[in-house]
């Protein structure tokens, strides 16, 4: 198909006539259900203690998931790779007021600055386990005011 555009394209700008070579294609395999589902994170504040992360889970072409058990681990990534998983949580699906959408909550502890890696493993109702990966980056201190504390000037 490209190539019957390339040859379209010179011809149309007074090249010389091409032949189209017939391409053969690839058979391609059937869209899987969970391949393009995304992690979006809504939480950018993470830091050294405990965290509360929020996160939606995104599949093209048919939005937001809401219906499924949700299962968050975390990994250390090192210069020598990646080391976990270090903690494991349920998370729990919160719907917005209206009812509309909503998004995931897990909360998780972390002992040391630096990047991590979550993996997520969602499950529909009667479905297969669909892996779905990001990354965080772990700072030494928040830059949100503890609870209790006075507020900042």
């Amino acid at each position: 198909m490209a190539i019957g555009a390339m040859a379209a394209a010179f011809a149309a700008c007074g090249g010389a006539s091409v032949e189209p070579t017939p391409v053969l294609t690839e058979p391609t395999a059937p869209e899987s259900s969970g391949e393009d589902i995304v992690a979006v994170l809504a939480t950018s504040d993470i830091a050294v203690g405990d965290n509360r992360i929020v996160f939606g889970l995104i599949e093209p072409g048919r939005g937001g998931i809401k219906d499924a058990e949700v299962v968050v681990q975390t990994f250390l990534i090192t210069d020598q790779g990646i080391d976990g998983p270090k903690q494991t949580a349920e998370a729990k699906f919160i719907t917005w007021p209206g009812g509309i959408g909503g998004v995931f909550v897990v909360h998780l502890s972390f002992d040391e600055p630096g990047p991590r890696g979550l993996g997520i493993v969602m499950r529909e109702t009667g479905g297969e386990e669909i892996p779905v990966s990001a990354t965080i980056e772990v700072q030494a201190e928040s830059l949100s005011p503890a609870i209790g504390s006075q507020a900042p000037a």
